[in-house]
């Protein structure tokens, strides 16, 4: 990290540790938003793949006063930006990077995982009627598809993602973005266990 950054990320961590101690369930949303895109996070993700994340948060998607409530305690602490009226969220990429390098191994690994689930639980078959959400979704999807490489994430929820990403790519002409998606889910198919 260069010297002008280590200040803001001190801070960060603070403002973080605070936000753990008073809101944890606003904590475990940052959490998640570590492991998105840095931008345009679309709150979909954290309400529709709420059972995956954790009591926390599945908590806060039952309740919509408390989800928002959630939101305005990272917000207060400039942890993250929202637009209320896109329900999106944008996380700097360097909060990003504090929490993640914060984790332990077993600790990164877990919010990998919840994120990669609550991605897959919230993309919709493709067809035309999806195209929105996909375009809403896609660099977060995408991004998770590059987790499941570097963390060697073998689960179906993991494979299903790979591959209904590849289908929307290659139904819209992405065709050099959908091969190596569709051939890491093939390879994944091969090593999960049958039955």
């Amino acid at each position: 990290m260069s010297d002008h950054r280590e200040p803001v990320a001190t801070t960060w961590t603070l403002s973080f540790e605070k936000i753990e101690e008073h809101h944890p369930a606003a904590a475990d949303l940052l959490r998640v938003c570590a492991f998105l895109q840095p931008d345009a996070i679309p709150e979909e993700i954290l309400l529709e793949g709420a059972p995956h994340l954790g009591q926390e948060v599945q908590h806060l998607a039952t309740n919509p006063l408390a989800f928002d409530q959630a939101l305005k305690a990272l917000f207060s602490y400039s942890l993250i930006q929202r637009n209320r009226s896109e329900h999106l969220i944008s996380v700097h990429q360097l909060v990003q990077a504090v929490l993640k390098d914060a984790m332990d191994q077993t600790m990164y690994r877990l919010w990998a995982e919840r994120t990669i689930q609550a991605v897959e639980a919230t993309l919709p078959e493709v067809d035309h009627h999806t195209k929105k959400w996909y375009e809403r979704c896609l660099s977060h999807a995408q991004g998770c598809a590059v987790l499941v490489e570097q963390e060697h994430v073998t689960s179906s929820v993991a494979t299903r993602l790979l591959y209904q990403t590849a289908c929307y790519l290659h139904e819209y002409a992405h065709y050099g973005e959908a091969e190596p998606l569709y051939h890491c889910a093939h390879v994944a198919q091969k090593i999960l266990p049958q039955g």
